[in-house]
């Protein structure tokens, strides 16, 4: 998946990424790449029945290189995950 964040993209306006429902344990990998002076934040939540919970946050400028991040999500009951970017 991929979330174009350049112009003509306009502050607050958000891209939200949700798996179906899983069952763990899982890794999620993602690549993410966040240059400039209005860069806003990516988040990524595990959400289970009713509760959600951050599992990975970064925010502003990351300069011009791609990075990688990984993640383990477990736990006994099914849960979702969401991605969701906010351009500043």
């Amino acid at each position: 998946m991929y979330a174009e964040t350049s112009n003509p993209r306009q502050q607050n306006e958000r891209a939200v990424l949700i798996s179906p429902q899983l069952k763990g344990p899982y890794c999620l990998r993602f690549h993410f790449h966040m240059l400039g002076t209005t860069m806003g934040s990516l988040k990524v939540y595990k959400k289970s029945s009713s509760t959600r919970t951050e599992v990975f946050s970064i925010n502003g400028n990351q300069g011009d290189q791609w990075y990688m991040a990984q993640i383990s999500l477990t736990g006994p009951e099914e849960f979702q995950v969401i991605r969701k970017r906010l351009f500043d």
